[in-house]
């Protein structure tokens, strides 16, 4: 590990900007540093050297981790809190803690007189007493390490609490004049030594220097003290120099050389300055009090952690896994993720927190949250990731725009909105690999029960992906909140790991009880009153000690630790739910403290200091005294960073928090201030306000400002669905569509046509048929209330839609008439030309070739009449589409070639490459291989380029079938599974299925039919689950193919049947012709030519009109009819053969490789046979 100093203005690890070098001791440096991640806030960062002469650098290190998991777990207001534990890309070893401005108990000012003393000497006691109740033993405590600031003291430096423990290691701590002296010998210690410190700092106080440890000691420092004392004003005062007599005796027992004759605990040395000053000096405070239950230790949760660390160290050697924990509210999820997020750090991995929210939060919440701490991260170890996929990132993220790198940075290419979430997602997964390869990675995402739509998809996009590794996410929801079953099933995979986390057992709760109080054997009927009214529920637990112990009457502060009244316990009405006994902690607050965390929960389960100031009237002190108590309470936080830029950001830290806070505003007061919660968040640059669109309409509609409320629903709908988060658009736009009721207006009937239109599209994208068919009545209703043409023809073109998704082909061509004639007459060419483009592509969904090309003919003209160069290139697309399915390919090829050069005019990339595609199809339609594979590997890299996945998944998956049907296997199976791996991992399941069903071919065609069985199997069960017959058909056909080469032909047999039945259902006339091929070939593997021949003569009859162009492998067909023909020898065997042949002998021509071509005639198959076959007809 380095020991490099830090340099002033340095930024370490990107996020803590180093503003003084403090003071540098024998392990390491203190630094004042900026967190430029939470708005520049001032804390302290101290390096820890480990490389201490006669110290192992890895014990030292395993010492300093153990340290940091306990320091964490310490929340007193005496002690220095602990935030942030790292190490550097430099390997130097820092943990972060608050920065107190205050100063440590300088010697070098003078002396203290006793009355300054007492309250500073009282405050470390509390402080050593909450310590040790929890084990813990100071063992450096002196002047430097106690801060001062307006009269409270704060204590520092918990380096060594463990290593005072061991002889060996604790001399290395030894500070002359303040440590106890058995501090040097070989002997036990505890937490007396802290005791003798305390005495040896007192000392120091009022005499100016630290006692002298040497042989008659005892003496000279009473005599020190006494000296001391009859300086200080007053001293001749009898009741004075009666105190000072008795505080010199306190004094004198603390620093008695065995530890036996010192005083045992730190509380009775605050009752020994009651008698010895005659003060009411209390054993804790309220504050003091209540930290005993601020930090609860980890209990019972053994075996989950274990889960949770052996899943973390596979994800850190390569294994990536996402965990759900369940469990109801309060039960301890959050801390048993804390807990794990000590150990990452503390093993120099990286933790990120994520927050979801209830209402109110915008698509990919949590992870805004996780990416802009990585970014930062990111941009310091691998600057080229973000360069790539910044521009797509910065659809989340708009403040990367204004980064040097992304100076020259263009807008990505425009998407549908599926493809662009599948690359806004894979972008995201590249950051998170960046972020992991510098260092293994851990993202906590708290509440997923509230989690977006988008949330989720990327968690199951992050479970398929191969990448990226050395990342695990650990997500907590609530099993019984309302949303956690519809959010949370879909989250599927190998990779998903779940984790139920049940109430405490009875035996746990008293652990907690124990280690809370620091009490070795609780009263037993405080644990079973407990227990009973808790019910396992660790945050009730606490919360219920927490309010006992600040009330003060059944738990009791003694000199020696706490005491239960039994009889006030006996009569005392414990809360009867979390809500409740939450509700009691807060009314213990201060008056403005409560009022403040009010009107914070006004704001919401997140909010910003000055909202708060902006509902009411409040100093800024006061807000923050307010949000200091509420931290030192464990009632907010203060998150890491903000939306809103120079703002501080807190969050409650329990939902039930917030709404009890709120439940406690006088109803009479919400409306205006959600009025000026509104009225804040609108005083904020668009760009910041984007990202609270649904939390401003929360607010207007809460304030009675209705109409803008609707306006912000609306914009925050429209925000969602352009952000992927269907679900959350759908709950905006109806909420919009509420509060416009009654529909008694024409501007009100006008925003719900566009509402019902914007919702009407999401359903459709959902495949919601019957909710998208109930907004379309209610639109062409508004449109006949409103007697507007242009959303007659809208909504008619849409009914289209709707019906053509339903299969119901009759009602989509009448509507589509419907709006081309509206269109007509209105002279609305743009429309007119949409209405026909729909009707050619039902027509084209019947196979009706003939008469799709008519209307999408008429499509054209009317786009090239009114200038609409996308509704042109379209049109254009489609009839080549059309032509190659009449198998005009020579047509087809000159529509993609004339679509080709419009696309690249008006910039669209993804239709460029869809159209390169269709070329590199024509090419191999037409035997010129070389051109197929060039207008393939365009396509390809353009989808590459514009992060279309699933594009490319099918131009790989055209790549496969190109080396496949030329015989080279090796290529093929290699495109195919990278196509099947895209599919998988954006959850094309259409796409799955057609992969697997490409794999099941290929693999029969090398003989490997066992495989190829497995995998159309699957390919069937995908298609089935999806409803899609067509695939459905793929599978069926290629399992007969993997059936009939184990020779398991009656099994063959029926899956030809049925693949073909399924086929001429649905009008695929030329595939269905493989399947009967199938069913001929099983008949003559069964010693039956003549009913074979009655299969093949469907096939015959169709040849005498049509070609088998179209088919997937036509001269598996062809050698079949001859086989056939042959078996019945019927004269039409030769001609067929010799059809096939010649046929076969023109494809092959027109492979230009030679290898490949001697590939396409040897290595398939059946087309080696047929070649074989007509070698041998003389024969």
């Amino acid at each position: 590990m380095s020991t490099s100093k830090f340099k002033i203005d340095e930024l370490i690890e990107n996020r803590y900007r180093v503003l003084d070098a403090i003071e540098t001791g024998g392990m390491g440096t203190l630094y004042q540093v900026a967190d430029e991640a939470k708005d520049g806030q001032i804390v302290a960062l101290k390096t820890v050297k480990l490389d201490v002469s006669g110290i192992d650098p890895v014990e030292n290190e395993q010492r300093l981790q153990r340290e940091f998991r306990i320091l964490t777990e310490l929340h007193h207001p005496n002690l220095v809190a602990v935030h942030d534990y790292g190490i550097t890309p430099g390997e130097i070893l820092y943990f972060t803690m608050e920065w107190i401005e205050g100063h440590a108990l300088d010697l070098d000012r003078g002396t203290f007189s006793l009355e300054e003393t007492l309250p500073i000497v009282v405050q470390i006691c509390r402080a050593l007493a909450y310590l040790h109740a929890r084990g813990v033993i100071h063992g450096d405590l002196k002047p430097a390490n106690v801060l001062l600031l307006d009269g409270q003291v704060k204590i520092v430096d918990f380096g060594i609490s463990l290593e005072v423990r061991s002889p060996e290691s604790r001399i290395r701590y030894y500070t002359p004049g303040y440590s106890a002296p058995e501090m040097k010998e070989l002997r036990t210690v505890d937490h007396r030594v802290d005791l003798y410190s305390l005495g040896a700092l007192w000392y120091a106080l009022l005499v100016g220097e630290p006692p002298l440890f040497m042989l008659g000691a005892d003496r000279l420092v009473e005599f020190a003290l006494q000296e001391a004392l009859e300086d200080q004003p007053n001293a001749a005062a009898t009741s004075a120099a009666t105190s000072a007599a008795a505080i010199i005796d306190v004094i004198a027992r603390l620093l008695r050389t065995d530890p036996n004759e010192r005083y045992a605990s730190a509380n009775q040395v605050i009752e020994a300055i009651n008698q010895a000053t005659q003060s009411a000096y209390q054993l804790e405070t309220e504050e003091t009090a209540s930290s005993y239950a601020l930090r609860a230790r980890f209990v019972n949760r053994e075996a989950e952690m274990t889960t949770l660390h052996q899943t973390w160290q596979r994800a850190q050697t390569g294994k990536r896994h996402i965990v759900l924990i369940e469990g109801e509210s309060g039960v301890g999820k959050t801390r048993l993720v804390e807990e794990l997020e000590i150990q990452a750090e503390t093993g120099g991995a990286r933790a990120v927190w994520g927050q979801c929210i209830e209402s109110g939060g915008t698509a990919y919440h949590p992870w805004r949250e996780v990416l802009r701490v990585l970014v930062r991260y990111v941009e310091d170890a691998d600057e080229s990731t973000l360069r790539r996929v910044g521009p797509v990132l910065a659809t989340l993220l708009p403040e990367l725009w204004n980064r040097a790198y992304m100076e020259n940075a263009a807008p990505p290419a425009e998407l549908d909105l599926q493809a662009a979430q599948r690359r806004l997602n894979a972008a995201i997964a590249h950051v998170l690999q960046a972020a992991a390869n510098a260092r293994p990675t851990l993202i906590l995402l708290e509440d997923v029960h509230w989690a977006d739509e988008a949330t989720l998809e990327l968690l199951q996009y992050l479970a398929r992906i191969p990448g990226p590794e050395r990342l695990l996410i650990c997500t907590t929801y609530n099993s019984k909140a309302e949303r956690s079953a519809q959010t949370l099933e879909h989250l599927t995979g190998d990779l998903i790991q779940r984790i139920a986390l049940p109430p405490l057992a009875p035996e746990h709760v008293t652990d907690l009880i124990r280690w809370m109080l620091g009490l070795e054997t609780p009263s037993p009927l405080l644990i079973e009153r407990v227990q009973r009214t808790a019910s396992g529920n660790a945050f009730f637990v606490q919360e219920l000690i927490r309010s006992m112990a600040a009330e003060g009457t059944v738990l009791q502060r003694t000199v020696g630790g706490w005491y239960v009244d039994l009889e006030a316990l006996q009569d005392a009405e414990l809360p009867d739910s979390i809500r409740q006994v939450v509700w009691q902690r807060l009314a213990q607050l201060s008056e403005d403290t409560q009022k403040l965390l009010q009107w914070a929960a006004v704001v919401g389960p997140v909010f910003w200091k000055s909202a708060i100031g902006a509902i009411g009237i409040a100093t800024r002190p006061q807000i923050e005294i307010a949000l200091s108590e509420g931290q030192k309470q464990d009632l907010i936080v203060h998150r890491d960073q903000s939306t809103f830029e120079g703002e501080r950001e807190f969050l409650f830290n329990s939902a039930v928090i917030q709404e009890v806070a709120y439940e406690r505003v006088a109803p009479e007061k919400r409306r205006p201030y959600h009025d000026r919660v509104a009225a804040w968040l609108l005083t904020h640059p668009d760009a910041e306000i984007e990202e609270h669109l649904g939390l401003i309409a929360h607010h207007l509609e809460q304030a009675g400002r209705i109409e803008q409320a609707i306006d912000y629903l609306t914009r925050a709908g429209q925000q969602a669905a352009g952000q992927f988060a269907n679900a959350e658009a759908l709950v905006y736009y109806s909420r919009a569509l509420d509060l416009l009721k009654p529909l008694d207006r024409p501007e009100k009937q006008e925003k719900a046509y566009t509402l019902l239109l914007a919702r009407e599209t999401i359903y459709d994208i959902q495949a919601a048929r019957e909710a998208q068919a109930q907004d379309l009545e209610a639109m062409e209703e508004l449109a006949e209330i409103l007697n507007d043409d242009a959303r007659r023809i809208e909504t008619a073109l849409q009914k289209a839609n709707h019906a053509d998704m339903t299969g119901d082909y009759p009602a989509a061509i009448a509507s589509a008439r419907a709006a081309a004639d509206l269109a007509q007459t209105i002279g609305d060419t743009n429309q007119k030309a949409a209405a026909h483009m729909q009707w050619g592509g039902t027509l084209w969904r019947q196979s009706a070739y003939e008469a799709a090309q008519r209307q999408l003919e008429q499509a054209l003209e009317l786009a090239q009449s009114a200038g609409a160069r996308q509704a042109e290139a379209s049109s254009l697309r489609f009839l080549g589409l059309v032509a190659w399915n009449m198998g005009k390919h020579t047509d087809a090829q000159a529509y993609f070639e004339r679509a080709l050069p419009i696309y690249r005019e008006i910039g669209d990339r993804r239709n460029e490459a869809g159209t390169f595609n269709n070329l590199g199809l024509i090419a191999l339609e037409q035997g010129d291989q070389a051109q197929g594979e060039i207008n393939y590997r365009q396509a390809l890299a353009i989808f590459q380029e514009i992060g279309e996945r699933r594009g490319e998944a099918l131009v790989l998956s055209n790549l496969g079938v190109e080396h496949d049907q030329l015989g080279d296997y090796a290529q093929a199976k290699s495109y195919y599974e990278q196509a099947l791996q895209v599919m998988q991992e954006i959850d094309d399941r259409v796409g799955e299925s057609m992969a697997l069903a490409n794999l099941s071919l290929l693999l029969h065609n090398n003989g490997e039919d066992e495989t190829a069985l497995t995998h159309s199997h699957h390919a069937l069960e995908v298609a089935q689950d999806l409803g899609d017959r067509r695939w459905q058909g793929y599978a069926l056909t290629n399992m007969g193919h993997a059936l009939e080469g184990l020779g398991r032909i009656a099994e063959a047999a029926n899956a030809y049947r049925e693949a073909r039945d399924m086929r001429n259902e649905s009008g695929e006339k030329k595939t269905a012709l493989e399947s009967t091929a199938g069913i001929a070939r099983t008949l003559l593997a069964q010693d039956d030519p003549t009913r074979a021949l009655t299969y093949v003569e469907e096939i015959l009859e169709h040849l005498e009109t049509d070609t088998l162009d179209g088919a997937d492998e036509p001269f598996r067909i062809y050698l079949t009819c001859y086989q056939a023909l042959q078996a019945n020898q019927d004269p039409r065997a030769q001609p067929i053969l010799d059809e096939a042949y010649h046929t076969l002998q023109e494809r092959a021509a027109k492979i230009d490789d030679d290898a490949l071509r001697r590939s396409f005639l040897e290595n398939v198959t059946f087309n080696r046979k047929l070649v074989q076959a007509w070698k041998n007809k003389g024969t």
